[in-house]
């Protein structure tokens, strides 16, 4: 079974040469297959440039809900200024 692949393995990387490697039209294919390479690269870039953004926008608006909901922490059961005192949004 291992040497059946082998030996197709094989005949497949002397097919790819002789296709890449061809005289005639080897270096127009190779130009495609490169042209073809570098926009799959540069729309990955894209894509991953779009989705960290993306993020960025997302963790700052958290970020920014959080501080929104906290407020100046004046209402916070472990703020100091609070010690000892419970109010009435804290008791259930």
């Amino acid at each position: 079974m291992n040497r059946a692949l082998a030996i197709i393995g094989g005949i497949g990387a002397g097919i790819a040469a002789a296709y890449f490697l061809d005289p005639k039209k080897g270096a127009d294919r190779r130009a495609l297959v490169r042209d073809k390479f570098n926009t799959l690269k540069d729309e990955a870039s894209k894509s991953i440039t779009d989705a960290v953004e993306n993020l960025r926008k997302h963790t700052s608006g958290v970020a920014e809900d959080a501080r929104a909901m906290i407020g100046d922490g004046s209402n916070d059961i472990g703020n100091p200024k609070q010690k000892g005192k419970v109010s009435q949004a804290n008791v259930h």
